[in-house]
């Protein structure tokens, strides 16, 4: 007969071993069941990913361009840029003086809305509320008029319908609240042209080249080293700045009328449709209202337009280039983080060209040209080394 305790440690033993077995077998469960959930997990996002692909090949079938999801490039500078043997007739958005003078107008130009973000658009009151430049500037205008006591915030709100009605009525327009080409001409006062006018038999001989001053708020054509005539100008508001650098005109057009006025010069900028153009705010001239663009009464930008052609330089000055570069160039960046590189390799002495934000060769050859000054390895590209050398980190 066996000793009692020696039965109950056994026992105890026993339950001890079929306890571990148990846990056992339940881990190898769950881990069974972690499994297959992955498994499943990678089973949908391959079938998702095979999906994406089908959509794309579907979409790259189809008739017509396949959207790209980055901003276009500018087209280089050349001749033929948006010219077009065409001269459609004026839809009846676009305002009277335009239409008028389609008979005259060359066959190479053709009627363009510009791309800057200049807008044309009716203002009124509605749900949402209607914001932007236009709006602030519709309420600064108001306001030293006199119709407009609140602070112009860019939301066309009941203060702002309230105060449209009013200046409205006493310029005896239609009490409607509605924002219209008519509305705006009704706000301009006082003179449009500032200077004599200049003709093409009286221009200087020598290079044509344009200076837009951000600081001085003029634009200046030059023939040689001769100053032709100096326009007054207006450019854009601090948050939406006129860029700085050295550009050339690539399109010529007649503008639609409204906040364009009656003429369109585009410029190069690679991150941006910037231009010149006229406009039906002339008293904004003289002042920061713009959204980047360079406004000009527009008896001056149709005076210009037909001195200056197409691949005229325009060089934009009053202050450096600003902006941090977050990433590596190399030859085919563009960007305003290109044209600070630009800016701090000329200031260095290595020739980088015009300040247009293009890496192009003579950027490459330019960083080349520091990396073998400094002793580093020549790449043509610039990462975190070059940065510390021109003094950017």
């Amino acid at each position: 007969m066996r000793d009692p305790p020696e039965i109950v440690g056994g026992v105890f033993w026993m339950g001890r071993r079929r306890m571990a077995r148990g846990v056992a077998r339940g881990a190898r469960v769950l881990a069974l069941a972690f499994l297959v959930v992955t498994v499943v997990a990678a089973v949908a996002v391959a079938a998702a990913a095979v999906a994406a692909v089908a959509r794309r090949v579907v979409l790259s079938a189809a008739p017509g361009p396949m959207p790209s999801p980055s901003a276009p490039q500018p087209a280089p500078i050349a001749e033929t840029s948006r010219r077009v043997p065409a001269s459609p007739a004026s839809p009846a958005s676009r305002a009277s003086h335009v239409s008028q003078e389609s008979a005259s107008r060359p066959r190479s130009y053709r009627v363009v809305v510009p791309k800057c973000g200049e807008t044309n658009r009716r203002l009124y009151l509605t749900k949402p509320r209607l914001k932007g430049n236009d709006v602030l500037e519709l309420q600064e205008r108001l306001r030293a008029l006199g119709f407009f006591s609140g602070k112009p915030d860019g939301v066309f709100d009941l203060s702002t319908d309230a105060a449209v009605r009013a200046f409205q009525r006493a310029v005896d327009l239609e009490p409607d609240g509605v924002v219209t080409p008519d509305t705006w001409l009704k706000m301009a006062t006082g003179r449009a042209q500032t200077l004599p006018a200049l003709t093409e038999a009286e221009m200087p001989s020598g290079e044509r080249r344009i200076v837009v001053d951000v600081t001085k708020l003029t634009l200046t054509l030059y023939a040689g080293d001769k100053v032709v005539k100096q326009y007054p100008i207006a450019i854009g508001k601090w948050h939406t700045p006129t860029p700085i650098g050295e550009f050339a005109i690539i399109e010529k057009d007649y503008a639609p009328g409204g906040a364009f006025g009656s003429r369109w010069m585009g410029l190069n900028v690679p991150w941006g449709g910037y231009g010149i153009h006229g406009t039906n705010r002339p008293w904004s001239i003289g002042t920061a209202a713009s959204a980047g663009c360079i406004r000009m009464f527009n008896e001056d930008v149709e005076e210009l337009f037909e001195l200056v052609p197409i691949k005229t330089r325009v060089f934009i000055v009053g202050y450096e280039p600003e902006g941090d570069i977050t990433r590596e160039l190399g030859p085919g960046a563009t960007g305003q983080d290109v044209q600070v590189l630009q800016y701090y390799l000329r200031r260095e002495a290595f020739d980088a060209g015009p300040l247009d934000g293009r890496f192009g060769e003579r950027v490459e050859a330019a960083v080349r040209e520091m990396q073998k000054f400094y002793g580093v390895p020549v790449t043509g590209r610039v990462g975190t080394n070059e940065l510390y050398l021109l003094g950017l980190r």
